[in-house]
């Protein structure tokens, strides 16, 4: 396969190649063309010249997406609304040894939301860091996806008296 295309919109060319031609490099014939983005329909393929290919002794590279019965699915998209509480979790919960004891609660206050996070006692240093430098790179975070969405949000860590 042979990439063309822009930057974000990708499109490919199943070609007849030499082996030690790199990807995009020079070609034999072209014999098909594959674009991703498209949602039907997406996929060529010249069958009586891939299978004259195949009796000359031609090796398909890999599988292509348009050589299978069912060309493959884009990956699932975020949803669109841009749920802070879920983030946090995610990034947390991505930091600490006992990520089942992780608990973010929105709490507001004023016109600001206060998430609340609450972690095993011996998670705390992870999440907060040398210096403070991870908890304030998770609050920058935060910030800078709150402000985009018009919202004020801050971080705290709340330890639990026992």
């Amino acid at each position: 396969m042979k990439r063309i295309g822009t930057k974000n919109t990708p499109a490919f060319r199943i070609v007849v190649t030499d082996s030690r031609s790199p990807r995009d490099g020079k070609f034999i014939e072209e014999i098909g063309s594959y674009l991703p983005l498209k949602k039907s329909g997406n996929a060529t393929l010249k069958l009586e010249r891939a299978n004259y290919w195949l009796s000359k002794g031609a090796q398909p590279a890999t599988p292509s997406p348009a050589s299978s019965s069912a060309p493959p699915r884009p990956p699932p998209r975020p949803p669109e609304r841009f749920d802070m509480q879920a983030f946090l979790e995610y990034v947390v919960k991505g930091l600490v040894q006992n990520p089942d004891a992780v608990t973010v609660t929105p709490v507001t206050r004023d016109e600001t939301t206060v998430y609340e996070l609450r972690l095993h006692p011996q998670d705390v240093g992870k999440v907060i860091g040398r210096q403070g430098v991870t908890i304030n790179a998770i609050r920058s975070l935060l910030l800078a996806g709150s402000a985009k969405k018009g919202l004020r949000c801050t971080l705290e860590i709340v330890e639990d008296k026992t």
